[in-house]
């Protein structure tokens, strides 16, 4: 089993023009993250490009481009700088995609959606995990994209131009995790939004980690939940065709 790595700094020197592409993907702390960045950009006077789809490749024209659905093969071919991956355990993926599919998820502009909820509403929970594992690994998840589960899999992970971070470690310290990314790309100089804006607690207002809401979008905040909430034939599914990506990021989920 290969050990899980540090995440330390870029394998090369940041390109001088500072720009920065942030990657990731549907239920891995992409709203999170968004709002993250988006107070970065407001404080330093920055311009931030933003798409949920598939097909979407950085801007050279903005200072950072975020990618809310990133897939591999249309951003191999026009690295330029310094890009961060954010990744999460896929199990955890598809217990926070069933509830916010079923109950919180906006379903404008979302057709694929809106098909998916009038199923989850008129079945089991049990039912609805299957096919939530079903939805998130569609080819036609969202207008010209894939889903979350589709990316993970299909991702190159052994790209050494890409730092790949947990979004675990992520939200537990936004501010140590991506403020240190933010100062190698962008210099000592900058002004960084407050930790404290971007915990749990404040994005729920005030509920702790572990204390759920099934009608908030930020429903539990604990990962590993998927122990408790997944049939036991999605978690050897996701144990099995996701493996490589597991015992490099998420060993203990095998267990």
């Amino acid at each position: 089993m290969r050990p899980q790595p540090t995440f330390g700094a870029f394998s090369y020197v940041p390109s001088p023009l500072h720009r920065l592409s942030v990657l990731t993907h549907h239920k891995c702390a992409s709203t999170f993250l968004g709002l993250y960045l988006r107070e970065f950009s407001v404080l330093n006077g920055l311009r931030m490009f933003q798409s949920h789809l598939g097909t979407a490749r950085p801007r050279n024209e903005y200072d950072i481009s975020f990618l809310t659905n990133a897939l591999y093969h249309q951003i191999k071919n026009v690295i330029d700088g310094p890009i961060v991956h954010v990744v999460r355990n896929p199990l955890d993926i598809i217990v926070s995609a069933y509830y916010s599919h079923r109950s919180t998820h906006g379903l404008d502009r979302w057709p694929q959606l809106q098909s998916q909820r009038r199923i989850l509403m008129n079945c089991s929970e049990e039912e609805g995990l299957f096919l939530t594992l079903t939805f998130l690994e569609r080819g036609e998840f969202y207008p010209e994209t894939p889903g979350p589960l589709h990316g993970l899999r299909s991702w190159y992970f052994d790209d050494g131009r890409i730092r790949t971070v947990r979004m675990e470690d992520l939200v537990k310290d936004i501010g140590f995790v991506f403020g240190e990314v933010l100062l190698d790309v962008f210099g000592e100089a900058i002004n960084l939004p407050k930790p404290s804006d971007f915990t749990f607690e404040r994005m729920s207002n005030g509920r702790r980690i572990g204390e759920i809401d099934e009608m908030s979008h930020y429903r539990s905040g604990k990962p590993g939940g998927w122990r408790d909430k997944l049939p036991k034939p999605v978690i050897a599914y996701v144990r099995e065709h996701f493996r490589d990506f597991m015992e490099r990021y998420y060993p203990d989920a095998l267990a």
